[in-house]
């Protein structure tokens, strides 16, 4: 999707290049949470006989139906999509989160590089696609079919689990202590980025959005990896090994990376010339969106391994409690303090946001042991002075 969004700044119009980054953001912001919230809930439930009805799982399907209705109008009727792209958006996010039974079940299989596989050939896919759309004049109005196409590729996963012993849950259950609180969790967090790129859009112009799309995607690098781990590390904590090194390795997997990556772009976004136009990269203001939201997402990362302990443990109201805590203060932040910068200022918010939110909510993650100690140890607070260093760089 970060190379979709650079193509689009070399080869289309500034009004086609707006119309392919509000599509990936908002497969950003409600694909990912629709194929995570279906991924978790398989995955919660694996032990279960449930999870092997047809009617579990087009019950959670036609939800995501439902919950994507809503986001196909407001695309419309704000004006940002066209009303073929805006119908076509809940197949979109239909199909993605279809693709979640899929991702969960070779999870469940430990089949990884599969996953990786078919993640790697639906980007292909998506570009072999929409690069002729775009360089030849396509009609914007079909940037959503490429993706859709894409997304199907999932189907071909084919991962035949035995059928669990257990049979204990129910279809509302499911729905109501995991699936649910996933979503309304979810929604607490990744739109309310979806949401400010359209004010950012109305106020500072489409350029300035097309920025903030475009370091949101390169932000999804890192936000990815709860995707490819959650399942598998949601795994460990609902198995019966118990053992402290399975919630240490929850923590780790997502986190230590998530620090490596946004090492690795401090240096890679010096050259964002090379792959972008030189009228959007020559301000700087790019670059500092792009690592500013890196940094970020170093928090979020830690942040999601606290998100599938309460999961584990069936924590929904305080989940949701604490990403409902955690919207309020993000939108508070930029309102009052960045709303005069765009694209930057969005990108300091999330990052003050998370900062203050982690803050504010580390009494009672200590008081419900959702952290555990055995992670915080000497790598960990090495691991503290790039984090300082980087968010000095690019934080003034």
């Amino acid at each position: 999707m970060v190379v979709a969004g650079v193509f689009a700044s070399h080869y289309a119009t500034i009004e086609d290049a707006k119309t392919l980054t509000i599509i990936i953001t908002t497969i950003s912001a409600f694909g990912t949470l629709f194929q995570q919230a279906v991924c978790t809930t398989h995955i919660r439930y694996s032990g279960d006989e449930i999870t092997h009805r047809p009617k579990y799982k087009r019950t959670l399907i036609a939800l995501i139906g439902l919950f994507s209705i809503p986001v196909a109008a407001y695309s419309y009727y704000s004006s940002s999509l066209s009303l073929t792209n805006s119908v076509l958006i809940v197949i979109l996010l239909i199909t993605f989160g279809a693709s979640g039974f899929k991702i969960a079940a070779a999870t469940q299989a430990q089949k990884f590089k599969h996953i990786s596989l078919v993640g790697t050939l639906q980007g292909l896919l998506t570009l072999a696609i929409l690069l002729p759309l775009i360089k030849y004049s396509g009609n914007s109005y079909l940037y959503t079919v490429p993706f859709i196409l894409s997304s199907m590729l999932w189907l071909a996963i084919q991962t035949p689990l035995p059928k669990p012993a257990i049979n204990s849950a129910t279809i509302t259950n499911t729905v109501k202590k995991t699936f649910i609180p996933s979503v309304v969790t979810g929604l607490f967090f990744m739109p309310v980025i979806w949401l400010l790129l359209g004010h950012v859009q109305s106020k500072f112009g489409d350029e300035e959005a097309f920025l903030l799309a475009s370091a949101n995607q390169w932000r999804m690098t890192i936000g990815i990896l709860p995707t490819i781990f959650g399942g598998y590390l949601l795994l460990l904590l609902v198995s019966d090994n118990k053992a402290k090194n399975n919630r240490k390795t929850n923590f780790s997997i997502t986190y230590y990376p998530a620090v490596l990556i946004a090492l690795v772009f401090s240096i890679a976004t010096n050259y964002l010339s090379v792959i972008y136009p030189q009228a959007l990269v020559q301000d700087g203001n790019l670059q500092k969106t792009i690592m500013l939201f890196m940094i970020a997402s170093i928090l979020t990362s830690f942040k999601s391994s606290i998100s599938r302990e309460m999961v584990a443990a069936e924590l929904a109201k305080l989940s949701i409690l604490s990403n409902m805590l955690w919207a309020l203060i993000f939108c508070t932040t930029y309102f009052l303090a960045f709303d005069d910068t765009g694209s930057v200022g969005v990108a300091k918010a999330f990052l003050v946001s998370q900062a203050i939110h982690l803050a504010i909510w580390m009494p009672a993650l200590i008081k419900k042991n959702l952290a555990p100690k055995e992670f915080f140890d000497k790598k960990f607070f090495a691991s503290l002075i790039p984090i300082i260093w980087m968010t000095y760089t690019y934080a003034q």
